[in-house]
């Protein structure tokens, strides 16, 4: 279990990390292996990603899928993957 001024931290730096441009995008498909790959399926659905929605994926609650989705990626500023999930 992490300590709470700890996971305070490790919040923080993915809120900046993010950044203020990033996106919530939902895809159809398989979700791939690992953020690094390529995202499989079409896309069905994007979303500014505010900063609550990056401390609530830092603390581990996934967003609702939208219909037709099969799993999220979140960009950050950079359009670099940093997160991905299917909800499970």
């Amino acid at each position: 279990m992490l300590s709470a001024s700890l996971q305070r931290r490790l919040t923080l730096e993915t809120v900046r990390a993010a950044g203020s441009m990033a996106v919530l995008i939902y895809y159809d498909g398989t979700m791939p292996e690992c953020c690094e790959d390529a995202a499989k399926g079409e896309r069905v659905g994007i979303h500014p990603a505010n900063e609550g929605l990056v401390r609530g994926l830092s603390g581990g609650v996934e967003p609702k899928l939208l219909e037709g989705a099969a799993y999220w990626r979140l960009l950050d500023n950079g359009g670099l993957v940093v997160m991905q999930g299917d909800g499970t």
